[in-house]
């Protein structure tokens, strides 16, 4: 949303995919322009603070060009998020929308390196609407990784979403397969050739190896363990299985809390000429 004020008047206009804008009115001389970077559901946050973008005052159009710094940053977040909630998701269910008993979902900006996470989701933070549940590091990340670590902490906020108490009981390896799965779909929408790291017993490629189809895939390079992150160990494996939806997983995850609860539930939720190789799928990823 683009404002454009003059002592008590504001004109607005939404933005569309194009860049391109009108305002709901006109000023005969000069108006502040700025932007917030949120919408009814979301909000980029600097610090405890919406994001924006103060900019000129001035007679006629104000035409803008993002680029590099503080303001992409707010910028790519936003679209990550934007994508999520307003735009094809594969008939995935929403991220936490804005009601009388759930304010908007709030994102944290933190213009800042952080050499441990990109991101990170604590629904403890929603706590009285005051804090922001998700949090996003390493502007110097590029545009499209920035975006993918976006859509990835908003599947968690999703998947929280579908039941609280449940979604705090449920084994890491479910959660993070399951972001990491949400984050390679919908990042690959906007970015073609998006790639997304995996590891087994946390951040797996199962959700990738149901949906994509590909039949062989040899000798990956996987972590052996969270704790020793640099050792690796290669191994040849042959990805059986194909064909389930992005959604038809999503729906076996609702109400299940392990590993095991959830390839049990997409087994016997489906009919898929694949589904005998699933077991195969799921042991590989969750082994050491």
């Amino acid at each position: 949303k683009v404002r454009a004020r003059r002592w008590f008047t504001t004109r607005t206009g939404i933005a569309r995919s194009t860049g391109e804008y009108s305002c709901n009115g006109k000023f005969r001389r000069k108006a502040n322009y700025s932007i917030k970077w949120k919408r009814y559901d979301f909000t980029v946050r600097k610090g405890l603070s919406s994001a924006r973008y103060n900019g000129p005052k001035k007679k006629g159009n104000w035409n803008l060009n993002i680029k590099g710094g503080r303001q992409e940053f707010f910028a790519t977040i936003f679209r990550a998020a934007h994508h999520y909630y307003y735009k094809d998701i594969k008939g995935l269910r929403k991220p936490p929308q804005n009601s009388f008993w759930r304010t908007k979902l709030k994102i944290r900006a933190n213009y800042e390196s952080n050499d441990d996470i990109n991101g990170d989701h604590l629904a403890i933070r929603r706590f009285l609407g005051m804090g922001s549940a998700i949090h996003i590091y390493n502007p110097q990340n590029n545009s499209m990784d920035i975006y993918a670590t976006v859509i990835h902490e908003m599947a968690h906020a999703s998947h929280w979403a579908m039941g609280a108490s449940k979604y705090h009981s449920t084994e890491s390896i479910v959660k993070e397969s399951w972001a990491r799965g949400v984050e390679w779909v919908l990042t690959r929408m906007i970015y073609s050739t998006y790639k997304t790291p995996y590891s087994r017993l946390r951040y797996t490629g199962v959700v990738q190896d149901m949906i994509d189809g590909k039949k062989t895939v040899n000798s990956r390079y996987y972590y052996l363990t969270d704790i020793y992150p640099w050792v690796f160990s290669e191994k040849s494996y042959t990805d059986k299985i194909s064909g389930y939806t992005i959604r038809q997983i999503e729906d076996a995850l609702d109400g299940e809390s392990t590993w095991e609860e959830w390839e049990s539930n997409i087994k016997n939720s489906y009919e898929n000429e694949t589904e005998g190789n699933l077991h195969e799928a799921f042991t590989f990823w969750n082994m050491q």
